[in-house]
């Protein structure tokens, strides 16, 4: 790539860390060299590319300013261009800093039309005969068998069929165990953060990155490769270190939060009793409001959750009862003589003052990005997201997307429904930030959460999120949600390698498990009849829970108790555990690591899996850990004393400690800590604990995602507390089945648009039956039921934590002739569900 005579300036520095040696950077021309101590050596070359309604062109460049030397604040090396059109300026530079060279450019329109512009850089020298690992729902991907491209808020020119997936932090790492090599590429983190892309394409590694500039402004993208050891981890550390303000937060708020998470309806001061027994310290108060897009009622009592009521309500056979797109204000006049108006402010005070008392936080609901379509079409028509045929973009069941930003009118609108909410109830904790999970290019969400959040803390509160799954919404996050269990858990899990507290909801083993290993507190099981409140006119109320789900919480909540304040380890290959056993590592405020370890697939009630399990720890203060103990799920009484065993590294690496359990089951907690006293008191593990077969590995998850056009069938409302007057017709059943076996039914919202959440509801373990090639096949509930379904895929989530994704299916299928029908028409509909990556049958376990 380079001759000697083509090098025009050099800049040297020393790494920290104890990298090799010296960093010698070589550049000509935008194209930069850079050769490590050891003689590894990265080369770098890029181009733009305009991207409009057509395909992205490059841009030529001219330069306007040589490649010069830089000193101050930190060596590197800048230079000048310009487009030759001379309407786009861009001014950019390598910087070198400890272990990481940093890229920067700002750009300038100079022109008079918003430029929609790409960056791409291809990076040669990074190793890809390793593995790749990015903080995505799949984390791990072995490069010897195949390439991988990875996105994060939507980067352009990703090379379709490469495995991959969306980012929850913007960064990628290659390593190379055998060569103790690894190189991080990670996005300077902001809100928000520019696009950034990253895949490997023959040989190298091609980075790609995004950014809109209107006319007379700039922006700034700025990007860094960090060297370090070969793993996954230390990459993950240096992003955790430089941006610590996204995932730490205070050692107060800390002690308020950690521990589990509800949401519910306004309860009964007995079942505030059960949640704190279950160890709650988070609520959610929500379906309190008067609908999604309104939190502050205007008339007392006011009727709770009205479009929910009303998207069932409105198939009523009630002659009398308001037209389907009525104006919102006599949908509300109708649901309330047809229910029982029950919203109050002083319960709502009131069942704040019980959860406080009992050192449970309050959060208060609010929804920034989502609107009642029949309250968003009357007042706020400009602001609905829509598609490129007009039609509104759903989501939930009447509801749609909203033109979010700050300043547009809704924006306004939200700011005074947060001040408005905060006056009602002064005596809050914070506020329960749902469906900003996500931010698409527009930067809407970001925009709109800092607008809100910052007017929620500056009346000293906080905001606990639903999710997010994007990094650059946690800044003002300080507690998490994973709200569907394992799909989310798998993701979010990476957004909590700080401090702050994080809840994977789910009530199986399988997610105790999964969330153990990650680091996510468990739902409370009264979660499990909260929903059955949602739409109701009562108070929430104690139900019986399940003998075995109560059990199973109390005994895995034993392990938890360390869990406050902890943050993952993030030192190079700290962990070697047996096959077939799944293991991760924490460390504490008082330096004390956890180390949990899972057998995916076992069970409580099946005992003991494996003996004499070896545990291999390295970390750096190995000499100063004095005692260890273990405590299983499996074996009550502990926790036990287990021998610890040293093994000096022959150099200046950290040690190794050793430790074997007896015993190992489905889950225990590995504790390594400074206090040798205490630990002496501990009991030994006790002999003769007899030893289960070991079960197979299980799906603990599946969903079939589509968009769906299904005008009836939302049992939603009926089955989780409507009561109403209106007469209502009976609810069709679409019963599905996967390979001739009955898995589920078909889940409607009951509307007459395209609509992301008609998808099939799994009811029945399905371990064993998906397979490469699969047949879905949805019944309709007679010859006269309508609906449509179009892009369908399907995902499965094994115990052990592997995702799945099938391809989607892009044709539309309609179950019956219909004015709407379009596509495929048959009955019933059979879609094929291809799984190009799902393991054979006898590679499972």
């Amino acid at each position: 790539m380079f001759d000697a005579e083509d090098t025009i300036i050099k800049s040297v520095i020393i790494p920290n860390r104890g990298l090799p040696g010296k960093v010698t950077v070589d550049m000509r021309q935008g194209k930069v060299r850079a050769v490590y101590g050891d003689g590894w050596c990265l080369h770098v070359e890029q181009r733009w590319l305009a991207e409009g309604t057509e395909e992205a062109t490059p841009v030529e460049v001219e330069v306007v300013q040589e490649a010069r030397d830089m000193c101050l604040p930190t060596e590197g090396i800048s230079w000048v261009e310009c487009s030759t059109d001379e309407t786009v300026l861009f001014e950019s530079a390598w910087r070198l800093s400890g272990e990481a060279m940093e890229f920067s450019v700002r750009i300038t329109n100079r022109g008079t039309d918003t430029v929609a512009l790409c960056l791409e850089q291809s990076i040669a020298g990074i190793p890809l005969r390793g593995m790749c690992f990015a903080p995505s729902l799949r984390s791990d991907y072995d490069l010897k068998r195949t390439g991988a491209a990875f996105s994060y808020r939507g980067a352009p020119g990703l090379t379709k069929g490469l495995p991959g997936g969306t980012l929850s932090i913007p960064m990628v790492c290659f390593y190379e165990r055998e060569q103790d090599v690894g190189f991080t590429v990670a996005a300077h983190i902001e809100a928000p953060t520019h696009p950034f892309g990253c895949e490997t394409n023959v040989g190298q590694v091609s980075l790609q990155r995004r950014a809109g500039i209107t006319p007379g402004h700039s922006a700034t993208i700025r990007h860094f490769i960090i060297r370090h050891e070969g793993c996954w981890r230390p990459g993950l550390r240096w992003v955790r270190d430089a941006y610590s303000e996204y995932f730490m937060t205070s050692a107060d708020t800390v002690d308020a939060t950690h521990g589990c998470f509800v949401y519910t309806n306004t309860a009964t001061p007995e079942l505030c009793d059960k949640l704190v027994r279950q160890g709650v310290k988070n609520v959610e108060i929500h379906w309190t409001c008067p609908f999604f897009g309104k939190v502050v009622p205007e008339e007392e009592p006011w009727v709770k959750m009205v479009d929910d009521k009303w998207n069932t309500i409105k198939r009523t056979t009630d002659p009398d009862a308001p037209a389907e797109d009525a104006p919102y204000k006599e949908i509300k006049r109708y649901v309330a003589n047809v229910t029982n108006p029950s919203g109050r402010r002083e319960g709502i005070h009131a069942f704040i003052r019980e959860l406080q008392r009992r050192g449970m936080q309050a959060f208060m609901y609010f929804n920034p990005t989502e609107c009642w379509e029949s309250f968003a079409t009357q007042e706020f028509p400009e602001s609905i997201i829509r598609r490129s045929d007009g039609a509104p973009r759903m989501t939930w069941f009447d509801h749609v997307i909203m033109d979010c930003r700050p300043d547009s009118r809704w924006g306004q609108y939200l700011r005074g429904e947060m001040r408005q909410l905060l006056e009602i109830y002064p005596e809050i904790d914070g506020i329960f930030m749902d469906q900003s999970a996500l931010d698409p290019e527009d930067f809407r969400v970001c925009g709109i959460t800092d607008a809100i959040a910052k007017i929620v803390e500056r009346t000293g509160k906080t905001c606990y999120w639903n999710g997010p799954y994007m990094v650059d919404l946690m800044q003002h996050a300080v507690g998490l949600l994973g709200e569907l269990g394992p799909v989310q858990g798998e993701l979010i899990k990476w957004l909590t390698i700080g401090n702050k507290v994080c809840c994977g909801l789910g009530h199986t083993e399988a997610q105790y498990q999964r969330n153990l290993l990650n680091g996510l507190w468990p739902s409370a099981p009264s979660l499990t009849h909260a929903r059955g409140f949602r739409v109701s006119d009562i108070d929430a109320h104690t139900k019986a829970i399940p003998e075995e789900l109560q059990a199973m919480h109390n005994t895995y909540m034993e392990l938890y108790e360390s869990f406050p304040g902890k943050r993952w380890f993030l030192g190079a290959n700290p962990l070697d555990v047996p096959e077939g056993v799944q293991g991760n590592i924490f460390e504490t405020r008082e330096g004390t690591y956890l180390i949990p370890l899972i057998v995916p697939g076992h069970g409580i009630e099946n005992g003991p899996a494996i003996t004499n399990a070896e545990i291999t720890v390295r970390v750096p203060d190995d000499a100063s850990i004095r005692a260890a103990c273990v405590r299983s799920v499996n074996v009550p009484d502990g926790p036990y004393r287990v021998q610890l065993r040293r093994h000096p590294a022959p150099d200046t690496r950290p040690g190794q400690l050793r430790v074997t359990i007896p015993w190992l089951g489905s889950a225990c907690l590995l504790v390594l800590t400074r206090d040798e006293e205490n630990y002496k008191k501990m009991p030994p593990p006790p002999n003769g604990v007899e030893l289960t077969k070991e079960r197979p590995l299980q799906i603990i998850c599946a969903s079939a995602c589509s968009e769906g056009v299904a005008p009836t069938g939302n049992r939603d409302s009926i089955e989780n507390g409507l009561e109403t007057s209106a007469s209502l017709p009976s609810v069709p059943t679409r019963k599905v089945s996967l390979n001739g076996y009955e898995v589920g039914t078909l889940g409607s919202v009951n509307s007459w648009h395209w609509h992301g959440r008609v998808r099939v509801v799994f009811d029945k373990d399905i371990t064993g039956i998906p397979r490469r090639k699969n047949e879905l096949i949805i019944e309709p509930d007679g010859p006269e039921d309508f609906f449509k379904l179009r892009n369908i895929s399907m995902l499965v989530v094994y115990s052990d934590g592997r995702v799945f994704h099938s391809q989607t299916d892009p044709n539309t299928y309609s179950s019956c002739p219909h004015a709407e029908a379009e596509g495929i028409i048959q009955s019933p509909i059979r879609i094929p569900i291809d799984f190009p990556e799902l393991p054979d049958a006898s590679s499972r376990h």
